[in-house]
C-alpha cells in the first residue's frame, strides 16, 4: 500500500490559483451574460444617434473579474460629438438606472474619432480597451 503524502505548500498553492481562475472565469461569464442581456438593451434603447460598438473590457473582458470586480463598458456612438463630459456621465447614470443594477458599471462613451485618437494617455488607454475588449454590438 501506497503512504499518502501530506500536499506541500506549491501543491497547496497550484490548486487554490486553479480554483481561483475557474471561479473568475465563471465571475466573467456570468457579467459578460449580463451585459449582453440587460445592459446593452437598455444602451440601445437610450443611446445617442449613430451608436457604432460597444464593448466591455477589463478584468470583465479579459475573465478574470472577482466577485467585487465591476464591468467596464466603453461606447462609441458619433452622436456623442456635441455631449460634454457631464451630459455623458448623466447618460450613463441613466443607462444604469434602466438595468437591475446587479452588477457596478462604468460606462465610457466616446465618438469614434475620439477613440481613434492615439495622442496622449486617453488614446491608448481607448486604444487597449479597444484591441481587448469583447465586443457586445456589433
Amino acid at each position: 500500500m501506497k503512504p499518502i503524502l501530506a500536499p506541500t505548500p506549491d501543491t497547496i498553492a497550484d490548486t487554490l490559483r486553479k480554483r481561483l481562475s475557474e471561479h473568475e472565469h465563471r465571475e466573467s461569464c456570468a457579467r459578460l451574460a449580463w451585459a449582453r442581456t440587460a445592459l446593452l438593451p437598455a444602451i440601445r434603447g437610450l443611446a445617442p444617434v449613430d451608436l457604432r460598438r460597444v464593448l466591455v473590457f477589463g478584468s470583465s473582458g479579459r475573465g478574470s473579474a472577482g466577485a467585487r470586480s465591476d464591468i467596464d463598458v466603453l461606447v462609441l456612438a458619433e452622436g456623442a460629438r456635441e455631449w460634454d463630459y457631464y451630459e455623458r456621465l448623466r447618460w450613463g447614470m441613466r443607462v444604469r438606472a434602466a438595468t437591475d443594477r446587479r452588477y457596478a458599471v462604468d460606462i465610457l462613451l466616446y465618438t469614434p474619432a475620439e477613440a481613434g485618437d492615439q495622442d496622449g494617455l486617453r488614446g491608448r488607454f481607448l486604444d487597449r480597451a479597444q484591441r481587448e475588449g469583447v465586443a457586445l454590438l456589433p
